[in-house]
């Protein structure tokens, strides 16, 4: 969405679009996201994270640490519609 990419970059944000992902990093201990890493390899960190990936590719990327989180269990109940 062009009105949304440009209030990010407008603020100094980056956007990337087509970017597959192959990870989500995330500190074991806290949770807490500390990059994304790209299928090409690349790691990318910043301060905030916006996905509009698919429900069924999240539920496959979901680090272990958040799954039993009450938040993320509700990904249970929803289905990707092909």
């Amino acid at each position: 969405c062009a009105p949304m990419a440009k209030h990010a970059t407008d603020r100094g944000g980056e956007v990337r679009t087509q970017a597959g992902l192959k990870r989500i990093l995330v500190d074991e201990t806290t949770g807490e996201v500390t990059g994304m890493e790209l299928i090409g390899g690349e790691v990318v960190t910043g301060d905030h994270y916006v996905s509009a990936m698919p429900v069924d590719a999240l539920k496959l990327l979901l680090p272990d640490v958040w799954k039993p989180k009450p938040f993320f269990k509700q990904l249970e109940e929803l289905e990707g519609i092909p």
